[in-house]
């Protein structure tokens, strides 16, 4: 998040210093009015007016300006800090905390924007000593978690896991890390509870945006300094539309508005004092907008796009409220509490998810506790890694930074950042060494990789509507019974079991990422399902009779009124129903648990991963009997006295995550069903 955590103080909206950083970085600053602190002196009191001559990035500000620290710019960074720690440790009321991220560009635009601006309508902009900054203020405590997470890694991944983490830690020590991401996982998505690393997206989002930002400015200033601020304006207009027609989460230019917001709060030009009242419910107003869209956003909604305005106009109201007093929210984020986590949000948000991956992945803090009291320890450890990366990285380094030349920086940066990308290209090299790992532990994590082919994605399993193939996947067969598979990912990994060994049946396939077979779709669920499930329910098996209704998805108890609803329509229409119910399901990818269970040589290890799902199972049972509906319990099936089948015949792992089956598996679970009568 780089100078989202920022040290700069603002005077009418442009940062100084030096000696308000001090203040800025200090967990008790005094900000009554009358106390002895930093906030009254000028920059003839310090250094300032040294680090100016010396062509240093800091603004030479006039002696009859004072420097006035922003405590509520702290508080905003603990605000948008909290929200995406609560989004990542999956708080339900935070289920948009990852707005957090745009708080921070906001801010980071703001900041680093009027910097960029005042120096080069001073003409002492030097893209020297900018960069110098950026790698003072962000590779240390960067390259300090990339090389802690490494010996992690080394302990907890798997190879195939260690290939990838590496790979993830080159783009990030490059800067282009979103890229990655772009191209191996979601945001959202299953895949990124694999990835130690995806946190830096946002980071790599930034340094892209301060490659060209700066360079531009000057540009312009050089040739044409009167239309700077019509060309942020139009620049910052085409980025937004660039994002409500694309949204595409990772990149740049579809991101660079939202810093750009806040460099036009801090553009001198675009400067207004408000009174107290206007200044007060402009910040309630920013409040409340940061507040609603994390409070009711969630992963399905369309983002960024048109809805990341409302997190971003937020952030921007406070920030222009600020400029000219306190406001009753500027003194809520003023409080030293909320402050102190400001001043460690850097290292908050580069500790945070590290933690919360090893967590999750291999219980490396605790284990066989509830997930309360697994949040409250991974929260304390966060906070303490946080405070003690602040106070013996962060902190050190910016003292050091004063008297250290430019050229030295840019040689430790280099060397930082190169010795992280020498170790990534070592362990990728080496396959992740195996070594480490028995043969059959590596083995079983080897199928952490299997993939979903057998779902037939992109075309009967789909993630966008477009690409749903209705030739193919909803094609019937003369002669044959044609059955209708429909439902989510749980649904398409029984396609192949079913398509293989049900003889006389040929069956459709209907399915979608995280789609309920339901008439109305919840909130959450991509449009993408909504078209699918209303063309089905309304277009499909109203003119096209099928033999049978195969119904199967990752059931929840919030999903059973609009499963008796779909119930009740098929009885009424006389459609036979097989409804399957919860798969067996793992707290982690059972590959892992059986692999860990090969190293340490005990086969207990997997029951106790083992999700309890029975209740539900019995509800979706008792509801399929209600209206004539044939049903089948996985965990009648497969599992017997809190032990489950792990297994195919050949051995190999029967889910290739937590809850998918794998081909195999498939195979094997629909012929056991057949075995068993319950499908002919």
């Amino acid at each position: 998040m780089s100078s989202m955590w920022g040290n700069f103080h603002q005077v009418d909206g442009i940062p100084t210093r030096p000696n308000a950083e001090i203040c800025l970085y200090s967990p008790f600053v005094d900000t009554r009015k009358g106390a002895a602190s930093n906030r009254n002196l000028t920059p003839e009191t310090g250094p300032a007016s040294d680090e100016v001559t010396r062509g240093g990035p800091y603004l030479q500000t006039s002696a009859a300006r004072r420097l006035t620290y922003r405590p509520d710019i702290d508080g905003l960074r603990a605000i948008a800090v909290i929200a995406v720690l609560g989004y990542h440790l999956g708080i339900l009321h935070l289920s948009g905390g990852f707005v957090g991220v745009d708080v921070f560009f906001v801010i980071s635009g703001y900041l680093m924007g009027s910097l960029i601006i005042s120096d080069a309508k001073g003409g002492k902009f030097s893209v020297a000593a900018f960069y110098a900054r950026r790698i003072r203020r962000i590779i240390p405590a960067l390259v300090t978690m990339l090389i802690l997470v490494f010996i992690l890694s080394y302990f907890y991944l798997f190879p195939s896991e260690f290939v990838r983490f590496s790979w993830s830690a080159l783009y990030s020590a490059l800067s282009v890390s979103n890229i990655f991401f772009l191209h191996h996982s979601g945001y959202f998505d299953a895949l990124s509870s694999t990835q130690p690393l995806l946190h830096t997206w946002s980071l790599a989002v930034e340094e892209q945006f301060y490659v060209l930002f700066p360079l531009f400015v000057v540009i312009v200033f050089r040739y044409a300094p009167r239309l700077l601020n019509a060309s942020i304006v139009l620049i910052c207009i085409g980025s937004f539309a660039l994002s409500a027609h694309d949204s595409s989460f990772y990149l740049a230019h579809t991101r660079a508005w939202e810093l750009l917001l806040g460099t036009l709060v801090a553009n001198q030009s675009w400067t207004m004092t408000f009174p107290a009242l206007t200044r007060n419910v402009l910040a309630l107003l920013g409040l409340a907008m940061i507040g609603f869209a994390i409070l009711t956003y969630n992963p399905e909604t369309p983002f960024p796009g048109a809805t990341a305005l409302v997190p971003c106009l937020g952030a921007t109201f406070i920030i222009a409220a600020g400029q000219s007093g306190m406001s009753f929210v500027g003194s809520l984020l003023s409080l030293r509490p909320v402050v102190f986590i400001g001043l460690i949000s850097y290292s908050l948000y580069l500790w945070h998810w590290p933690i919360i991956f090893f967590q999750r992945t291999d219980s490396m803090l605790v284990s066989s506790v509830s997930p309360f009291y697994t949040r409250l320890v991974v929260i304390i450890c966060s906070l303490a890694i946080a405070t003690l990366s602040w106070q013996f990285v962060e902190k050190p380094l910016r003292r050091q930074s004063k008297t250290t030349p430019n050229s030295k920086v840019f040689i430790g940066g280099l060397l930082g950042l190169g010795s992280s990308a020498v170790l990534a290209l070592l362990v990728a090299s080496a396959n992740g060494l195996p070594g480490r790992f028995s043969a059959m532990a590596v083995q079983y994590a080897s199928y952490l990789d299997y993939g979903q082919a057998h779902f037939r994605p992109g075309k009967c399993f789909i993630d966008t509507y477009s690409g749903f193939d209705h030739q193919e996947c909803l094609r019937r067969e003369h002669g044959n019974n044609n059955y209708l598979l429909i439902g989510d990912s749980h649904a398409a990994q029984l396609w192949y079991g079913l398509s293989k060994l049900l003889k006389g049946v040929h069956v459709l396939q209907a399915t979608a990422a995280g789609c309920m077979p339901e008439f109305t779709q919840p909130t959450r669920v991509v449009p993408s399902c909504n078209l699918l499930m209303n063309y089905m329910f309304n277009s499909f098996l109203v003119s096209n009779r099928v033999d049978r209704l195969l119904i199967a998805a990752r059931w929840r108890e919030r999903d059973v009124p609009g499963l008796e609803r779909v119930l009740a329509w098929a009885k009424e229409r006389t459609i036979p129903v097989t409804l399957f119910g919860p798969m067996v399901e793992y707290d982690l990818a059972l590959p892992r648990i059986l692999a860990y269970a090969a190293q340490s040589d005990d086969p207990r290890t997997a029951d106790s991963h083992l999700v309890k799902n029975e209740k539900l199972d019995r509800i979706l049972w008792s509801l399929a009997s209600e209206y004539n509906a044939k049903y089948i319990s996985f965990y009648d099936l497969l599992c017997a006295s809190n032990r489950c089948s792990k297994f195919v015949p050949d051995g190999s792992p029967l889910e290739f995550d937590t809850d998918h089956l794998t081909k195999e598996g498939s195979l094997f679970v629909v012929q056991k069903l057949i075995d068993t009568g319950q499908l002919r």
